[in-house]
């Protein structure tokens, strides 16, 4: 059984934000625990992580309505609240995120478009997380499932 196209493009996302790397120019070192399973972040040891997930699947821009389907894609930030600059790591980490998206075209199947970068929002923190975070989102349009 073939895995599903949407699968695929957060498989070439989360390449991306597996370059996520102080030795490769970044800030921080969030690409060494990148994940497509959100929910299994919720204690972790690394300072700053990445997950990534669909954030909706949607009827295409008109004109590509014969093609596919608009795909939202979510891109969550974590860092460790303990950390004496946590806001300034995660301000980091969401231009990370931007940059490690920048010419990538080759790392996305065909059948997709390239994501394109819609917003990011802070996740507002709640009494009791150890983390503070951020959403990241994309938009890309893939072939009819």
């Amino acid at each position: 059984m073939s895995e599903p196209i949407t699968w695929l493009l957060l498989g070439g996302v989360a390449e991306c934000m597996q370059r996520i790397r102080v030795e490769n120019g970044f800030n921080t070192d969030a690409g060494s625990y990148v994940t497509r399973e959100p929910h299994q972040i919720q204690q972790h040891e690394a300072d700053e992580l990445v997950a990534v997930a669909m954030d909706g699947l949607g009827p295409p821009d008109a004109a590509l309505a014969r093609i596919g389907n608009q795909v939202g894609v979510l891109v969550v930030a974590k860092v460790k609240a303990s950390l004496d600059n946590a806001q300034l790591r995660l301000h980091q980490l969401i231009d990370d995120i931007l940059r490690a998206m920048d010419n990538q075209q080759g790392k996305f199947p065909g059948g997709t478009h390239y994501p394109r970068f819609v917003e990011a929002r802070l996740i507002p923190p709640a009494e009791g997380m150890e983390w503070i975070g951020a959403e990241v989102r994309f938009s890309a349009q893939v072939r009819r499932l």
